[in-house]
């Protein structure tokens, strides 16, 4: 009798409906496997391969498997990516109004980091995404941005003059570093180790984490911990991608976006603070500036990029959130 029951059982669970995958998406991001943007990802695809009951599985291409960001943010373009996670500095080239997000000493800290991320700038973010042609899924970030330097130690604001500091190819990021009196150098990320080994540039900014796992020291072995800026970076997809799809994927994709952004910036954080031990040990030079010669001569960059009603709004919402 028991072996009977204990097959019509069998029998029953074989024929349970199981939800047939329905969607497959291919994310990039540019980091390691072992990085935040890969956690977080990670965290992504689970949450919502849950939320919707394995209709929705989310494939993750790391180390820019699928192009480099500028790349990847054509591929959501062209339906050849699905989803990516560029640093919005890269972004901004397509969504201009998010510039506001790359404005110099944005955060006073963690938490107001999470409070404004957290709030409705998202909201308005996705508005300003959406008109053209992205849906902004949610904010991970890459750190709390510092400033390494091959010769000179920073101890203030006059050390950086005249240093060629390299940055991202973002007007923003240019203009904060000259406004704090180095020259900035937009160049290539993949080029910069060998740029300041070579002396072409004096040094750059970056986040404990790749300082160290770049292995920035050994070229750039003075660290001014400045905390200039907090590098966002959007996870995004299409616009039309998101709206073909039925509504209780999109509630799932968003819900799963914000939760993960949340773990994300979490993993990130604690990477930065563990990294900042390791660079420590490789016996840098470690100088803690006083900001406010840095917060005080970067307050034009402001005039100059926030003045769309978008932007102001994001700057409004980020200062509510302190």
């Amino acid at each position: 009798m028991r072996q009977i029951a204990g097959a019509l059982v069998a029998a029953m669970l074989a024929a349970a409906p199981v939800a047939a995958q329905e969607f497959t998406l291919r994310a990039s991001h540019s980091a390691a496997p072992t990085e935040p943007y890969h956690i977080g990802l990670a965290d992504f695809a689970e949450r919502v391969g849950a939320a919707t009951g394995g209709r929705v599985a989310v494939e993750i291409f790391p180390a820019n498997q699928l192009g480099n960001e500028r790349e990847a943010i054509e591929g959501v373009q062209l339906g050849t990516v699905d989803m990516a996670v560029p640093a919005n500095a890269v972004f901004t080239n397509f969504v201009p109004d998010l510039i506001a997000l790359d404005m110099p000493f944005l955060f006073d800290d963690q938490d107001h980091l999470e409070r404004a991320l957290n709030g409705p700038l998202v909201d308005v973010i996705n508005e300003a995404a959406a008109g053209r042609g992205f849906r902004v899924l949610g904010l991970y970030t890459a750190g709390v941005r510092h400033i390494m330097t091959r010769d000179r130690v920073i101890e203030s604001l006059a050390d950086l003059a005249g240093l060629s500091i390299r940055t991202m190819q973002n007007p923003a990021h240019v203009a904060a570093f000259n406004a704090m009196g180095a020259n900035a150098t937009p160049l290539a990320y993949g080029e910069l180790y060998g740029a300041i080994q070579a002396g072409v540039v004096d040094g750059a900014e970056a986040a404990n984490t790749n300082y160290e796992a770049q292995k920035f020291y050994e070229v750039a072995p003075n660290w001014a911990m400045v905390s200039w800026t907090v590098l966002i970076s959007p996870l995004i997809m299409s616009e039309a991608k998101f709206q073909s799809m039925p509504a209780d994927i999109q509630a799932a994709l968003m819900a799963a976006g914000r939760e993960s952004a949340v773990v994300e910036r979490a993993a990130y954080a604690a990477s930065d603070a563990e990294k900042l031990a390791t660079i420590e040990a490789q016996g840098v030079t470690i100088t803690r500036p006083d900001a406010t010669e840095f917060r005080e001569a970067v307050a034009s960059v402001l005039e100059q990029f926030i003045v769309t009603d978008a932007q102001k709004r994001m700057i409004e919402l980020i200062e509510a959130a302190r």
